[in-house]
């Protein structure tokens, strides 16, 4: 493993050109418009040195321009229901509303700032042994920027968890001391379900990605008045998602899911006492899922096991 670098997974990938913004000049809609026409989860920013080149110094999330939109102090929920505030994000003081456009034509670089995150990101080169990937990717970040050589120029690719699981899947042999800890029957590797993993179908969705936002999780479990697990939400449910949609996210959680899947939102994808993570990290890749759940015989959610937890 020591000898593989970052280069040997992105050797295996597609060349994909990076879907990029120019922070300077970028506004909320056009971040929006980048998350519905791409359907990607994220994208990184960018501004110019004083030589004209290109820094990138944030990724964006869909998660992040929900929180900038609705989640921030401030905004109080709005009533999906009511065509009225389809065009509005109503303030919490009522004493005024401040219109979509106006919301949407505000400056990206008003979401870092509201985040409070610090200019910089962290980047990897692809010379860097696959273990650094690794330590990026074990937290709840899921991908990584990785600058590298090709087509005659400098160039900047992602390297996704599911990038280095499907690559280590695939190569078994330089990872003959992963085997045993890929035997590992999940729910013995699995993280502990809390209060913070879980909400009730009357919820709304909402909820689920404010849970999100504050622990990292990549997924939220959805469960009815006996605790059984019913749903999940994760990033992938704001796939293709647009401005038109926010009002949606303050829907109870499974009148989200119908509607974000036409009326049919998959049922959760949950592990079995004979799994190994090998099996799960099979699925996720497979069902193309950050997570699984493992339930007791009442079908109440008592673990998961994600992309993270692997790594």
């Amino acid at each position: 493993m020591e000898t593989l670098t970052l280069g040997s997974v992105l050797e295996k990938l597609p060349f994909n050109p990076l879907v990029e913004l120019y922070l300077d000049t970028s506004k909320v809609q056009d971040a929006y418009d980048v998350f519905q026409r791409q359907g990607i989860m994220s994208f990184p920013v960018y501004t110019l040195n004083s030589f004209g080149m290109k820094e990138y110094i944030d990724i964006v999330d869909i998660l992040d321009l929900l929180a900038y939109t609705l989640l921030q102090p401030g905004f109080a929920n709005i009533d999906a229901h009511n065509s009225d505030t389809q065009d509005h994000f109503m303030y919490a003081s009522g004493r005024f509303r401040i219109g979509r456009q106006e919301v949407l034509s505000n400056p990206l670089s008003d979401l870092q700032k509201l985040r409070g995150r610090p200019v910089g990101l962290s980047i990897l080169d692809e010379s860097e042994p696959l273990a650094a990937g690794l330590k990026h990717l074990s937290g709840s970040l899921h991908r990584v920027l990785v600058r590298c050589e090709g087509r005659g120029r400098n160039l900047h690719r992602f390297i996704s968890q599911t990038d280095i699981l499907r690559y280590i899947t695939s190569n078994l042999d330089p990872f003959k001391n992963l085997k045993r800890i890929l035997e590992t029957p999940a729910f013995q590797a699995k993280s502990p379900v809390t209060t913070s993993s879980t909400i009730t179908v009357d919820q709304p969705a909402l909820d689920a990605f404010r849970l999100m936002l504050e622990t990292g999780l990549p997924a939220v479990g959805v469960v009815d008045s006996a605790g059984r697990l019913v749903g999940n939400i994760s990033a992938s449910d704001l796939n293709g998602f647009s401005d038109r949609h926010v009002a949606a996210v303050v829907l109870p959680a499974t009148e989200f899911l119908s509607i974000r899947h036409d009326g049919a939102a998959n049922p959760p994808v949950c592990a079995s006492d004979s799994d190994s993570v090998l099996d799960v990290v099979t699925t996720m890749l497979r069902r193309r899922i950050h997570s699984v759940w493992c339930l007791d015989e009442s079908g109440r959610p008592v673990g998961s096991l994600s992309m993270a937890d692997v790594i």
